[in-house]
């Protein structure tokens, strides 16, 4: 009777931390954004960080790009319902859904830290440019002006923005002021794309076709101690969990693209996606 009343006590205990604890429900490091095509055109889904739970958000036209608003509440992409791509807001459920731009074609946005500002391209004047506005669509100002430029990322402190320019001839990865200025290459000998600064802002995941197919790697802000971190099919996309312990990306081993998972050293890759096409992986953050 006794050895039964505590194993009951054991079970309740572990079932308590299930519910109370959020690393034992699965939500250690938040939703995880993507798009896919696997109803045919592109749309928003979000899951679970370890792939379970995806589901559907938008409904119209291709939808692409998805980035979450610090506080979680907002996601903010591209999509080409009504003619060009232009940039959307919506609830985190799906619903509430506005339009930001109307000029020219605009793609990839992006959040600020702080939640007031999003960063995106356009090439309402030519070539695509880093702009940036106000969360509400407001103000949009233009940052960059040499080569084409593309896949803006703010740092964690929301005082910087990476980005890939082909300025020099081919891509590379950039850094600069969010105002624009002082624009500074990282210096790598390749191509570099899809930036991404770690949550302390320390390191930068970024692909590169460095062997002519893209892989993960990361490298320090200032260009030092590359390191790569993929070494099947085309890797790219890098973004990294709330806590910078994992990295999501997007890979074609083995056929279509999927959403993978790895820890920062580039181990224990997992495949959290297999219908259809499935790009760009973007967490939410962890209240």
């Amino acid at each position: 009777m006794r050895i039964s009343m505590i194993f009951t006590i054991i079970l309740l205990t572990m079932a308590i931390s299930f519910f109370m604890i959020p690393e034992a429900r699965g939500e250690a490091q938040g939703l995880v954004a993507f798009s896919s095509n696997r109803d045919g055109a592109d749309h928003i889904y979000v899951m679970e960080w370890d792939g379970s739970n995806q589901v559907r958000l938008t409904t119209q036209g291709e939808n692409r790009h998805a980035s979450f608003s610090p506080d979680g509440e907002k996601i903010v992409f591209h999509s080409d319902r009504g003619g060009n791509f232009q940039i959307f807001v919506m609830d985190a459920d799906g619903s509430n859904k506005v339009k930001l731009t109307t000029e020219g074609r605009n793609w990839y946005p992006v959040f600020s830290p702080d939640g007031e500002k999003i960063a995106f391209t356009s090439d309402r004047n030519g070539s695509g440019q880093i702009f940036i506005m106000n969360a509400d669509g407001s103000s949009q100002v233009q940052l960059t002006s040499e080569g084409t430029n593309w896949y803006p990322a703010f740092s964690p402190d929301g005082s910087k923005i990476a980005m890939q320019s082909d300025r020099e001839g081919y891509y590379q990865i950039y850094i600069m002021n969010v105002d624009g200025s002082d624009q500074v290459r990282i210096p790598t000998p390749v191509t570099n794309c899809w930036p991404a600064f770690s949550p302390d802002g320390s390191r930068i995941a970024f692909s590169s076709e460095q062997d002519e197919i893209s892989q993960v790697y990361i490298i320090n802000v200032d260009g030092s101690n590359q390191v790569q971190l993929t070494t099947e099919g085309n890797s790219s996309y890098p973004t990294f969990s709330p806590d910078g312990s994992k990295i999501a990306f997007q890979s074609d081993r083995g056929g279509n693209y999927q959403i993978f998972l790895m820890d920062i050293d580039g181990s224990n890759q997992v495949k959290l996606t297999t219908e259809g096409i499935n790009r760009w992986p973007a967490f939410s953050p962890v209240e």
